[in-house]
């Protein structure tokens, strides 16, 4: 779930840990804390301390899985440092499908961590629906 929307009207991180904690209680296993980038709020100013994620972490009883523009080996590595039970990656597997053999074979060189050009985005071994998807990140390059 997403752990708060940028609208001023949508909701807030206090009001996702009040449905979060009513999920818990009826037996959820796990929470996927999916935001856009990794350790940021959208609205700062409402969260002591800024971090969604980790605030969810800390309120609740069950494991948390962080993601949110987490595309290096490193990245991964600091959200398990910030004490989040597992790690998601999105936007990086399908710019990279060999991401975790190559993390796992110490090619951390070879990683493709973004995409600049239509043609790289196109070579992807994607569906062109996902494709199209993408565009819509890169609307300044492509």
């Amino acid at each position: 779930m997403s752990p708060e929307e940028p609208d001023p009207d949508g909701y807030d991180t206090e009001d996702a840990l009040e449905l979060l904690q009513r999920l818990v209680g009826l037996g959820i296993d796990a929470v996927h804390v999916s935001s856009w980038e990794y350790g940021i709020a959208l609205r700062p100013k409402l969260l002591p301390g800024g971090h969604p994620t980790k605030a969810i972490k800390l309120a609740l009883g069950v494991p948390i899985v962080g993601v949110g523009g987490v595309r290096t080996p490193d990245q991964a590595a600091m959200v398990i440092e910030d004490g989040i039970d597992m790690v998601a990656l999105g936007r990086v597997l399908l710019y990279d499908l060999r991401w975790a053999h190559k993390v796992r074979s110490g090619r951390i060189a070879d990683l493709r961590l973004q995409v600049t050009e239509i043609e790289e985005l196109e070579a992807l071994e994607v569906p062109d629906k996902m494709k199209t998807y993408l565009k819509g990140f890169f609307p300044d390059n492509i």
